[in-house]
């Protein structure tokens, strides 16, 4: 018989990584080269935003460190000052909204110069973004795949953290079997962005490791009490007290641009117009969801690289604080379990080797913020879909092991 006849009418692995990567790189060049086109020096071609966007507030953070304004970091009107002793007036609103202790990463970045810094910040999340993934991912498609993928050009343009904190979640995930201290120091440092970590410590009080727990809560501990040392205590009140209340009416209001670039279940019910109750229905809802699919990919699933992947996609589907420059973990996901769809012999869902579908998935970000405004959540959609092909893979394998 021809061996033609047993060939999937889509694109084989190879294929799929091929035609991505062209795709991924057209975007960008696209995408990058309009926008440094319009740059004018500082400012962002939207006219307001400077370039890098939100690093504005990391930078200026670690400004403020070595000239002794970290106290203005949580008051609007102080804030707003300082910042534009460097940047000039603006209609932007920056907020610095991350906790005390990030004072202590972004801190060398305030001793170099905006632009110096910025390429430096944009170059070391990239680096550290491949690095945690790099034993993921063998083959330079996948890469360039990562490299390539919406969520990691948002970042970069939006002079985001959502690489740093892939980075510290995947590479401390790794580590956490024959490294936990290791790996417990790491959780420690991404409790800079909290929201990510709450179905990691799941995971791990499901698996026993404790060490990693230990270690995680003692690093969290000692570096809220040393910024507390070096910058104040009033500095945590403060955070607590104006800038948590502060993050809460942004999510919970309107608020331009900023409504349309946060996935979650919570987000989606305000931007319909619906009540803060009910936004929280339907995200208590999802979470509930989150919860269950965890525990039992966790306790019944065998495949590791599955487990990272359901771990990693609901992280996004959890918090109802989750921006599309978070999604550098969903691109982990998604990549994770294409590797696993296309190396299965069984040809029973032919349609999930085709290009297209992971195009669209990796495309999430993007759509996201392009469709939100017509009330369609894209992001929240791809989520839970991806989530349940993962349990969907995961229970195939349970029952083929038997």
């Amino acid at each position: 018989m021809d061996s033609s006849q047993h060939q999937s009418p889509y694109l084989d692995r190879q294929s799929l990584f091929r035609v991505t990567a062209v795709l991924y790189l057209i975007i960008i060049v696209l995408a990058v080269g309009a926008y440094f086109f319009n740059v004018d020096g500082l400012m962002d071609p939207n006219g307001d935003d400077r370039v890098g966007r939100d690093f504005v507030n990391f930078w200026s953070g670690g400004a403020a460190v070595w000239s002794g304004n970290a106290g203005t970091l949580y008051d609007h009107a102080a804030y707003d000052a300082f910042i534009a002793r460097y940047f000039g007036e603006f209609s932007t609103i920056y907020a610095f909204s991350y906790p005390p202790h990030v004072l202590f990463l972004l801190a060398p970045f305030g001793l170099l110069g905006y632009i110096p810094a910025l390429i430096v910040w944009s170059l070391g999340g990239v680096a550290a973004y491949f690095a945690a993934a790099r034993s993921l991912f063998k083959r330079n498609a996948d890469r360039a795949i990562l490299a390539f993928a919406p969520a990691t050009l948002i970042c970069l343009m939006s002079g985001q953290t959502g690489l740093y904190a892939a980075a510290l979640f995947i590479g401390g995930y790794q580590l956490k079997d024959k490294y936990p201290l290791l790996a417990g120091v790491i959780f420690g440092l991404l409790t800079v962005k909290p929201q990510l970590g709450v179905l990691l410590a799941i995971v791990l009080l499901i698996t026993g490791n404790w060490r990693a727990i230990m270690t995680a809560v003692a690093t969290t501990l000692a570096l809220i009490s040393a910024s507390a040392n070096a910058f104040g205590a009033g500095l945590w009140v403060d955070f607590i007290g104006k800038t948590m209340p502060y993050q809460k009416q942004i999510l919970s209001e309107d608020f331009g641009g900023f409504d349309h670039m946060v996935p979650s279940a919570y987000k989606f019910i305000i931007n319909i117009g619906g009540s803060d109750s009910a936004a929280w229905v339907a995200q208590g809802a999802v979470m509930v969801f989150c919860i269950i699919a965890l525990l039992w990919g966790y306790l019944q699933g065998r495949n590791a690289r599955l487990k990272l992947a359901l771990l990693c996609v609901l992280t996004g589907l959890f918090s109802p604080y989750i921006a599309v420059y978070d999604m550098p973990l969903y691109t982990v996901g998604v990549m994770l379990l294409a590797g696993h769809v296309m190396n299965q012999k069984q040809s029973g869902a032919a349609w999930l080797s085709h290009p297209f579908l992971w195009i669209v998935l990796l495309l999430a970000p993007y759509f996201n913020i392009a469709l939100s405004p017509m009330h369609i959540p894209f992001g929240l959609i791809c989520m839970i879909f991806v989530s349940g092909l993962i349990l969907r893979a995961l229970k195939g394998e349970a029952v083929a092991l038997g």
